[in-house]
């Protein structure tokens, strides 16, 4: 083997790596998916088949006691903590203005804190910056999409996989 074979192999390997490493790159939320969805049917599957061996039941049935038990868990989770959180917000809603009023303060006071002052002025348009309120809105509404696509394929996959292991 000569030299150029050589060298034509390793920039092939080398262009190969970097290309699977791109592409892994690009993929990373779908990989992040699959493997929430992984981890939430392998629970639904741990608590399908501890409550089929305790109770004498199809496990099919175990599996929609598990999720019933799950939203019972969540939304009384809610319920004890969500009044608590309303109050939290509405303290937030009304210190908020008071701190901004101090950092407009304190930002007057210095030269770099005018310019900065400045910039965000002309950042805004009729009084709110639609541009920061439309990226939070997005990465909030976006997060909660991905929560719910996980826990989709985790169902998914859970009742595929009880069928596929009673056949073998």
């Amino acid at each position: 083997m000569n030299s150029a074979d050589q060298y034509s192999r390793r920039v092939i390997i080398a262009v190969s790596i970097t290309a699977l490493y791109i592409a892994a790159w690009w993929l990373r939320d779908v990989f992040l998916f699959l493997f929430g969805g992984l981890i939430l049917a392998t629970a639904l599957r741990a608590g399908a088949t501890r409550i089929a061996r305790i109770a004498p039941i199809p496990e099919p049935v175990a599996l929609g006691m598990v999720v019933v038990g799950i939203v019972a868990l969540l939304s009384a989770l809610f319920w004890l903590v969500g009044g608590r959180v309303a109050i939290q917000f509405e303290e937030l809603r009304t210190t908020l203005p008071r701190a901004l009023a101090t950092a407009r303060e304190w930002l007057h006071a210095s030269a770099f804190g005018l310019t900065l002052l400045d910039l965000y002025e002309s950042a805004k348009e009729g009084g709110v910056p639609w541009l920061w309120v439309a990226i939070f809105t997005t990465a909030a509404f976006g997060g909660i999409a991905n929560a719910v696509l996980m826990v989709v394929l985790g169902f998914i996959w859970q009742p595929r996989r009880l069928r596929i292991t009673k056949g073998c």
